[in-house]
């Protein structure tokens, strides 16, 4: 028989046959002008919103209904679908309805979902990927190579509504196991593309925050289709009849494939609070509930890697049945192996740092401990081949912890970090820990806390030349970016005393025009050069700005008369700040002034004030600058010396710095000792 034509078997006889005429279900229950092919013809990038009208339906977006049976009803860019009992996908039935969109190259993908429908029946609703010819749905077991949806995948998101709970996914949770149970609200959910990389989350605070469900490396074509699939599936006939899944603010954003960023990190709060921008992050539970919290930088490693992380963990006290603790993690990217090192406590161990191996959440390594030695310090992960060591920093040297995984690992990892209070626990208890990433190699470097004196400053900052009376204008450092702000906030502390395990302060202005060194329990500050500033951020383990500020440490001038020093606080960038100088003198007759920066000019809030309090030489001073609210205070030795008020910056960075005279020379030197530096602020 030829194309276009049909043959009556029975008889023999041969028509003409038009597919488009054809009313009957001859393919998967569908018609075969109704069955959707595809191809791989790229998509122009850009910009895509839901459809407007369901008959037919518009905006490039592609239903599909096998048996026709759902109810799809389209209102200004909201689609309902009334699911009827027995659509489903799997090994077992392909016949739940689709709707997609044809896309090339990076996306998100982020919709409003209600999915309404009983919780003791099979309810579910998924993102999907459908890539002609490709068998990702077969290949990757979900559906039989006959089936419909053989070309289709399954995130294995979205949300699912089975015994007997409503649920969302959590990364390296099951529906069944884990997750977080929701009420019957909308939720905004979002699936990524990045390269080969697909990430999906979920967001119950309108997009403040989002939660990874889902992480996996796909290898599809750089075209393809995305969208959802809809399930009311299962042994259970009978009442209710139907489930309802509303999909509206339907948004599709696609560029060049590999060119949309990436989030510096994802998260995982199955309980707690996380904070985090560039290579810094701070995790915290705050000890009503068991649980943990999870961050995940977005680098993938294939290959060798070596993983060094800062941590700082506030310290606690034990208490019977508490059980908590904190890790360095490098995961396999499908999250099923899991290598970490880290520091726990329960009942049964002192605290102490320990490493282990996991595959499915069951340990495979040879758990290894090591007495613990202080609440700060360096943690490594590091691979040669396919074999991780776990080490920890003692003394300034790298002490092996593990004694040899079981398994070798040649897949690519993530990095992550964790605080967790639910092992081997009955009771609930407290936890914060701030990490900074200081090296990662296997992927790309990334850019580490500076040291002392190894990062230059953004741009030269210069000061007026003070003879007798201090003149020195106030600039801030200049900033390497715009400051993104964090949503959520959460109250931080963090202290100092200068040891060889404190994080490196990293120096913002004038690493040319001296040195600031560490060590020997105080940070010192020495300008060689004249009229000249030096400067270093406090390194709170956060990129993020901080709002309300306590600012205190004990400061030592060895040459006073030479010049100044002091802190900013609020600096969003070398143009808007707050800040205040001081100048010492032997003679116990120093000054102080408070100024701020506004769009790049100068204002003084206060003239120079004479205070006795600042003496310089060998007399330590202790200094505390706070910036609460829209009022600035400074005190000296626990003595309220001033205070002034200024709304027009909230939030921004906190820095300590030095600033030079002119009758410094490389060997008349300006030098400041820091110590006992310790803060508490609000980061939002």
């Amino acid at each position: 028989v030829g194309s276009g034509k049909e043959i009556n078997l029975a008889t023999g006889d041969v028509y003409d046959f038009e597919y488009v005429d054809d009313n009957r279900y001859r393919m998967h229950n569908l018609r075969i002008d109704d069955l959707f092919i595809g191809d791989s013809a790229p998509e122009p990038t850009g910009t895509v919103t839901g459809p407007t009208a369901a008959s037919p339906m518009d905006g490039g977006w592609i239903w599909q209904d096998p048996g026709y049976e759902t109810k799809l009803e389209v209102t200004d860019g909201q689609v309902k679908m009334t699911v009827p009992h027995g659509k489903c996908a799997g090994v077992y039935c392909d016949n739940s309805p689709v709707l997609m969109h044809k896309v090339s190259g990076d996306f998100d993908l982020q919709t409003t979902a209600l999915l309404e429908g009983p919780n003791d029946r099979w309810v579910e609703m998924d993102f999907i990927l459908y890539a002609p010819d490709s068998f990702i749905g077969s290949n990757s077991k979900q559906e039989t190579e006959d089936s419909l949806l053989t070309h289709t995948r399954m995130v294995g998101a979205g949300w699912s509504r089975v015994w007997g709970r409503s649920m969302l996914k959590n990364m390296n949770q099951s529906f069944q196991y884990g997750g977080k149970e929701i009420p019957d609200k909308p939720v905004l959910l979002k699936l990524t593309r990045r390269g080969d990389l697909f990430r999906s989350y979920w967001s119950l605070d309108n997009g403040t925050t989002w939660n990874l469900a889902t992480h996996e490396q796909i290898a599809v074509p750089e075209t393809l289709y995305t969208g959802w699939l809809s399930i009311y599936g299962g042994d259970y006939p009978g009442d209710p009849a139907q489930s309802t899944l509303t999909l509206a603010n339907i948004n599709l954003t696609s560029a060049p494939l590999n060119s949309l960023p990436n989030p510096d990190w994802d998260y995982v709060y199955r309980q707690g609070v996380a904070i985090g921008s560039g290579n810094s992050i701070g995790l915290k539970l705050d000890g009503s509930a068991l649980g943990d919290v999870t961050a995940y930088r977005s680098e993938v490693l294939p290959g060798d890697f070596e993983i060094i992380a800062y941590f700082r963990a506030e310290p606690w006290q034990h208490q019977q049945g508490q059980g908590r603790g904190f890790s360095l993690l490098a995961e396999t990217i499908d999250g099923n192996k899991v290598a970490y090192v880290g520091a726990f406590q329960n009942d049964f161990n002192k605290y102490q740092f320990q490493t282990n191996f996991n595959i499915g959440s069951v340990p495979r390594g040879s758990w290894q401990k090591m007495e613990g030695a202080g609440f700060s310090g360096r943690l490594k992960l590091s691979r040669v081949g396919s074999v991780i060591h776990a080490y920890v920093e003692l003394d300034g040297e790298w002490v092996l912890i593990d004694n040899g995984y079981a398994d070798q690992v040649s897949e690519p990892v993530m990095v992550g970090v964790q605080v967790f209070n639910n092992q081997e626990s009955t009771t609930p208890s407290a936890v914060k820990t701030n990490f900074t990433i200081e090296q990662i190699t296997g992927v790309s470097e990334i850019k580490a806390s500076a040291t002392e004196t190894g990062e230059q400053p953004a741009a030269e900052e210069e000061a007026s030349v003070p003879q007798e009376q201090p003149s020195v204008e106030s600039k801030a450092p200049e900033s390497d970016g715009e400051e993104e702000t964090v949503e959520e906030s959460a109250t931080l502390t963090f202290s100092d005393d200068f040891s060889q395990t404190s994080p490196a302060w990293k120096v913002v202005s004038g690493a040319q025009n001296g040195q600031v060194v560490r060590g020997n329990g105080v940070m010192g500050f020495t300008i060689t050069q004249p009229g000249k500033y030096l400067s270093a951020e406090v390194p709170w383990g956060f990129d993020d700005p901080v709002q309300d500020v306590s600012l205190a440490m004990k400061v030592k001038v060895e040459t006073p008369n030479l010049g100044a020093f002091g802190l900013f606080c609020r600096v969003k960038d070398s143009k808007n700040f707050n800040m205040v100088m001081i100048q010492t003198n032997a003679q116990g007759s120093g000054f102080y002034r408070f100024s701020k920066g506004k769009e790049g000019k100068t204002i003084y809030l206060t003239e120079w004030k004479q205070s006795n309090a600042f003496y310089g030489g060998e007399i330590e001073e202790q200094i505390e600058f706070d910036c609460i609210g829209d009022t600035l205070t400074l005190k000296a030795n626990g003595k309220l010396l001033d205070e002034v008020v200024d709304s027009d910056i909230n939030s921004g960075r906190a820095i300590v710095y030095a600033v030079s005279y002119d009758k410094v020379t490389a060997a008349n030197p300006f030098k400041v000792m820091v110590d006992d530096f310790r803060t508490e602020a609000i980061m939002h």
